[in-house]
């Protein structure tokens, strides 16, 4: 699955970075494979990363909770801490996915050759629009979490007691799934828009 997203990433992207946007299966499938090997890069780096929050931050943060509210006497102060722990690493993850995310759009905006260098570059896009950037990222977060909701709670309302409810779980189930592929390409689009905007207006200051 991963090493398919990846492919299929460099068609999205490339397709969304071309100013007129038009989609034609050769195009899509020309750009999978051009960006492949940096997307593969970038999938190769990520998974490195998140096995080292793993395995070695997200331990050494809960020991250090751990140790800081060993001898606390109230339960619900231990617990509110090791939630802030959790925020914290839930944080983390999604900085990273972040960067990543805008790594992939400068590879192909700027067309780079250097996937590493685009991770620098991506870090410190993010860095300098910080604000900008994580709340875009959290807001379709936040849709993505509301389609979940009401996905549950559509499954939870109708039973499957009979074949027309069946059949209408399964249609919604498939709904769902084009929903997230959407929701998925518009992180894509407005994280490019928002990319394309900001180096257009540097270029602008640049020839002032």
């Amino acid at each position: 699955y991963l090493l398919l997203a990846a492919f299929m990433n460099g068609g999205v992207i490339g397709i969304y970075a071309d100013e007129k946007r038009s989609f034609t299966v050769s195009r899509f499938f020309s750009n999978s494979g051009f960006y492949f090997h940096h997307f593969f890069a970038l999938l190769f780096a990520v998974v490195i990363l998140f096995f080292l929050v793993y395995k070695f931050v997200s331990p050494a943060l809960f020991g250090i909770i751990n140790a800081f509210s060993r001898n606390w006497m109230s339960d619900r102060a231990v617990w509110f801490v090791h939630l802030a722990g959790y925020i914290i690493l839930l944080f983390i993850i999604v900085f990273l996915n972040m960067i990543f995310d805008y790594a992939k759009i400068i590879i192909v905006v700027e067309k780079k050759k250097s996937s590493w260098l685009c991770i620098w570059l991506a870090l410190k896009f993010a860095t300098r629009h910080f604000a900008k950037t994580i709340g875009l990222y959290f807001l379709l977060a936040a849709v993505g979490l509301g389609l979940v909701l009401v996905f549950g709670l559509l499954q939870t309302w109708i039973q499957p007691t009979q074949v027309i409810l069946l059949v209408i779980i399964i249609a919604i189930q498939q709904i769902f799934i084009f929903l997230k592929i959407g929701l998925r390409l518009d992180f894509y689009g407005a994280q490019l828009a928002m990319y394309q905007q900001d180096q257009s207006t540097v270029r602008k200051l640049r020839k002032v």
